[in-house]
Protein backbone atom coordinates (compact mmCIF):
# COMPACT_ATOMS: atom_id res chain seq x y z
CA UNK A 1 0.00 0.00 0.00
CA UNK A 2 1.44 3.34 -1.06
CA UNK A 3 0.31 6.54 0.60
CA UNK A 4 0.36 9.70 -1.49
CA UNK A 5 2.37 12.76 -0.53
CA UNK A 6 -0.85 14.72 -0.23
CA UNK A 7 -2.29 12.30 2.34
CA UNK A 8 0.93 12.34 4.36
CA UNK A 9 1.03 16.14 4.28
CA UNK A 10 -2.63 16.38 5.31
CA UNK A 11 -2.06 13.98 8.24
CA UNK A 12 0.99 15.97 9.35
CA UNK A 13 -0.85 19.28 9.17
CA UNK A 14 -3.91 17.98 11.03
CA UNK A 15 -1.73 16.78 13.93
CA UNK A 16 0.58 19.79 13.92
CA UNK A 17 -2.41 22.12 14.16
CA UNK A 18 -3.21 20.87 17.67
CA UNK A 19 0.21 19.70 18.89
CA UNK A 20 0.84 22.70 21.19
CA UNK A 21 -2.64 22.32 22.68
CA UNK A 22 -2.04 18.60 23.36
CA UNK A 23 1.28 19.33 25.05
CA UNK A 24 -0.27 22.09 27.17
CA UNK A 25 -3.15 19.82 28.23
CA UNK A 26 -0.77 16.98 29.11
CA UNK A 27 1.24 19.37 31.29
CA UNK A 28 -1.94 20.69 32.89
CA UNK A 29 -2.85 17.19 34.09
CA UNK A 30 0.66 16.52 35.34
CA UNK A 31 2.25 14.69 32.41
CA UNK A 32 5.89 15.84 32.57
CA UNK A 33 7.09 15.23 29.02
CA UNK A 34 10.60 16.69 29.40
CA UNK A 35 11.19 14.87 32.69
CA UNK A 36 10.15 11.53 31.19
CA UNK A 37 12.34 12.10 28.14
CA UNK A 38 15.32 13.02 30.34
CA UNK A 39 14.77 9.97 32.55
CA UNK A 40 14.65 7.69 29.50
CA UNK A 41 18.02 9.07 28.37
CA UNK A 42 19.47 8.53 31.87
CA UNK A 43 18.33 4.90 31.83
CA UNK A 44 20.36 4.28 28.68
CA UNK A 45 23.55 4.70 30.77
CA UNK A 46 25.33 6.38 27.87
CA UNK A 47 29.08 6.72 28.11
CA UNK A 48 31.48 9.31 26.71
CA UNK A 49 31.21 9.52 22.89
CA UNK A 50 27.81 7.77 22.89
CA UNK A 51 24.90 9.30 21.05
CA UNK A 52 21.12 8.97 21.35
CA UNK A 53 18.62 9.99 18.69
CA UNK A 54 14.95 10.52 19.52
CA UNK A 55 12.68 10.06 16.51
CA UNK A 56 8.93 10.18 15.91
CA UNK A 57 8.21 12.16 19.03
CA UNK A 58 4.74 13.68 19.16
CA UNK A 59 1.58 12.98 17.19
CA UNK A 60 2.43 11.31 13.89
CA UNK A 61 6.15 11.94 14.47
CA UNK A 62 5.76 15.68 14.05
CA UNK A 63 8.73 16.73 16.13
CA UNK A 64 12.04 16.72 14.29
CA UNK A 65 14.56 14.15 15.49
CA UNK A 66 16.78 15.37 18.31
CA UNK A 67 20.28 14.14 19.02
CA UNK A 68 22.03 14.03 22.39
CA UNK A 69 25.82 13.65 22.42
CA UNK A 70 27.86 12.78 25.50
CA UNK A 71 31.40 14.12 25.71
CA UNK A 72 34.38 13.60 23.40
Amino acid sequence: MVISKQKIKAKYQSGAKYYDLYVWLYRLIGFRIEAYRSRAIELLHLQQRDCAVATAVGPAGIRAPSTIHFGG
